[in-house]
């Protein structure tokens, strides 16, 4: 990290990297550099015994992992300089995060959703977004109302965007963009790290730019594709329940599903009808006019809702094109 943090546009760090040790945590780091060492040189950590549980409810202990949230570079170059004392370990988690610097809270917030509101992972549908922050997150400095996931929790691979205090970069206002990766083989295999001194010489923004170019696109709602699948799927009747006059295009009563139903990118409302047609299966009873049509259309009818647009400048600017 750079000495003049408050005339840096943007900051890279990990947010989170957790160390699984095959056994005890080895007594001779925790000598040289015991845990309360550990934390001044990082904004916490500590350490999370792991066992395997079976199916008769016994555990069996397999490990210990040390879990450091926004280590510096000191720290990370001292455990990879007492490498061979660590004995046996692998990296099982890291947070790849940038924050993006801005001038307000308002605008934070605004830069925040519309790069996650742009991008849509290939080949992963999943999209949450959690409304409810709790406080422990607010203490953390995180004062967006929401948070968006483009992934389930169980995928190695997660995006995660928000708006927060970011204190690399002098506790600004800043959108925070950040790439969760889990196990050992895919963290190997995306970023090439297997060790910790690939952390310490880590290129954060050759592995940001390689993964949003291949990994991810960039995709817009089609409101008049969509608009016009609800007004033949629904009866007129029911559609001027959302709107007051009669006169109705398919562009305003899509955005008005998509604002009653809060899809708000393309990845929203593909996960959406996903999970939609999926739950058809197990419904019980008449189906509505709009279930009917969700439960026969394909998928190539699904991503007719969407349409692939250039990189938008949100991500260039997250990227460092501009």
């Amino acid at each position: 990290m750079s000495h003049n943090i408050h005339k840096q546009r943007h900051i890279d760090y990990f947010d989170k990297v957790h160390i699984f040790f095959w056994g005890r945590f080895p007594d001779e780091v925790q000598k040289t550099l015991p845990m309360s060492v550990i934390e001044g040189y990082a904004h916490s950590a500590y350490l999370r015994t792991c066992y395997k549980t079976f199916k008769n409810k016994s555990r069996r202990f397999l490990g210990t992992v040390l879990c450091i949230q926004q280590p510096n570079d000191t720290l990370l170059l001292f455990l990879a300089n007492h490498e061979d004392s660590l004995g046996r370990y692998s990296i099982s988690r890291i947070e790849i995060a940038r924050d993006l610097r801005c001038k307000s809270r308002q605008k934070a917030l605004k830069l925040s959703d519309r790069i996650m509101n742009s991008i849509a992972r290939k080949y992963v549908s999943h999209y949450h977004y959690f409304e409810d922050i709790k406080q422990k997150k607010q203490k953390e400095g995180i004062f967006s109302r929401h948070t968006t996931y483009l992934g389930s929790r169980s995928n190695k691979t997660v995006v995660a965007g928000y708006a927060r205090y970011s204190k690399p970069i002098g506790d600004s206002p800043a959108a925070h963009t950040e790439i969760r990766l889990r196990r050992k083989k895919n963290i190997c295999k995306m970023t090439g790290i297997s060790t910790l001194a690939d952390l310490v010489n880590f290129d954060f923004t050759k592995f940001l730019r390689w993964y949003f170019e291949n990994w991810c696109t960039f995709l817009k709602i089609d409101h008049h594709a969509h608009g016009t699948f609800l007004i033949k799927s629904i009866s007129r009747s029911e559609l001027r329940q959302h709107r007051k006059n009669d006169r109705i295009s398919a562009e305003s009563i899509s955005i008005e599903i998509c604002k009653l139903q809060k899809l708000y990118c393309a990845q929203a409302l593909l996960h959406y009808y996903k999970q939609r047609k999926g739950a058809l299966a197990k419904q019980i009873g008449r189906p509505s006019e709009i279930d009917i049509a969700v439960r026969d259309f394909s998928l190539q009818t699904l991503r007719s809702f969407t349409r692939p647009v250039t990189m938008p400048k949100c991500i260039k600017k997250l990227l460092g094109y501009e």
